[in-house]
């Protein structure tokens, strides 16, 4: 439809007038007495004209419904399309990534598919304030283009009257992630981490509890710890069980509180812990040791790597806990502190972003969709740079937790606010 017309037909919608009759009557209309009287147009008997009660209701209420349900359709509208093809882009990637490991270890197709529906709960939560930053700039910027907007301020509306359910919908939004991160996507986490191991054909390990996981080990040991920090090569609260390969009965029991590695020597130093050797479940020896290198425990900290991290496999209670006991213990939990303090400033990023991108579409109108597209993608992507500096400036120290976590959110904040409140309505 052209500018034109699809602008006529919205002069027509909101103000209950065609648009000739908008521009003929503009006039008698700022002119209407103040005691609820039509204009000239009205009903004969002398009551007020139907459409010119709506439009006074309008300008006296500013609550059209119907202006709400127009915007809300076109960003629902173009959220699920964006949404749906971010997740179907990254999942195809994916896929070509893992190609080679699911036809090495030949994956079975149930477990692909799975992975993959487990997967895509993960990206929605990281790419749902993307796809809202996009579907507002589109939508907006689409509208700007045909001159909808001009419609709108010229009807008495102000653009942040117009704002207001795009800010209410990113609200919303945010609420929704943070009760899926609290809810299902731990659990989803740690399906997608198990069965992507199984695809990439790593030892098989526990996910139903991330901070007491299990692992097989070579040579039939099983490792089981509290803590593994893959930065700093450590374990903490490690046992490892040494099994009789025919019997599977335990043949040593291995614990340190403390375990990191020695590149030079191609080993765990243990510390602070113990040995206890078996025949036929009896206990023959118990050795207490402050520090000790065992040769038997060679695998390599590569061998541990998770790819997803355990905050993200964890509520927020849980992850609570789990860093009040490794503080307690005295681990160094400045990387969880920030993973913590992420739960809540990342969800809330929608409205904050949808805030920014509300006087940008506008900037973007005349170039339409692909111009919005351009813009959003370049606003996330500062976004991400800065959340990933500050996450590793949290999780080295130099910045504390909260800080770290919400900073950036607290400076597009401000920028969001700034532009907002400068936008000419």
């Amino acid at each position: 439809m052209p500018g034109s017309s699809r602008t006529a037909l919205v002069f027509e919608w909101i103000a209950g007038w065609p648009l000739w009759k908008v521009f003929s009557r503009e006039k008698s209309l700022a002119s209407a007495p103040q005691n609820g009287a039509a204009p000239n147009g009205g009903a004969q008997n002398g009551s007020p004209s139907r459409r010119w009660i709506f439009a006074r209701k309008i300008r006296r209420t500013g609550v059209p419904q119907l202006l709400d349900i127009y915007l809300l359709r076109g960003f629902v509208y173009y959220f699920v399309l964006l949404t749906i093809g971010f997740i179907i882009l990254f999942e195809v990637f994916t896929f070509f990534e893992l190609l080679d490991d699911i036809a090495r270890h030949r994956t079975g197709i149930i477990e692909i598919i799975q992975y993959f529906v487990y997967l895509a709960c993960y990206l929605f939560y990281q790419l749902a304030p993307l796809a809202a930053l996009v579907s507002v700039l589109v939508t907006l910027g689409v509208m700007t283009k045909n001159n909808e907007l001009v419609a709108f301020k010229a009807s008495g509306l102000s653009l942040y009257r117009v704002a207001l359910p795009l800010l209410l919908a990113g609200l919303f939004l945010a609420a929704g992630l943070v009760v899926l991160d609290d809810t299902y996507l731990p659990f989803a986490n740690q399906r997608q981490d198990a069965l992507r191991n199984q695809i990439k054909g790593r030892p098989a390990q526990t996910y139903y509890q991330p901070s007491r996981q299990w692992i097989f080990g070579e040579n039939a040991k099983v490792y089981n710890y509290e803590l593994f920090d893959p930065d700093h090569e450590l374990f903490g609260g490690l046992n490892v069980f040494e099994l009789d390969p025919a019997t599977f009965e335990i043949k040593r029991r291995v614990y340190a509180s403390r375990a990191h590695w020695d590149p030079q020597q191609g080993l765990w130093i243990l510390e602070s812990g113990w040995i206890r050797d078996f025949d036929h479940g009896v206990l023959t020896r118990y050795t207490p040791f402050l520090a000790n290198a065992l040769n038997e425990l060679s695998e390599p900290p590569s061998y541990f790597n998770r790819e997803v991290r355990q905050s993200y496999q964890m509520t927020w209670w849980e992850l609570e806990r789990y860093i009040g006991d490794l503080h307690q213990a005295g681990f160094d939990v400045a990387r969880l502190s920030v993973q913590l303090q992420k739960k809540l400033s990342f969800p809330l990023i929608a409205p904050i972003i949808i805030l920014l991108a509300i006087p940008f579409s506008i900037l973007v109108g005349t170039r339409g969709a692909v111009g919005g597209l351009a813009l959003g993608v370049g606003i996330a992507i500062v976004y991400w740079a800065a959340t990933a500096l500050t996450e590793a400036m949290g999780a080295v120290g130099q910045l504390p937790p909260m800080l770290a976590a919400w900073a950036p959110d607290t400076v597009f904040g401000f920028l969001g606010l700034y532009f907002f409140l400068r936008m000419p309505t």
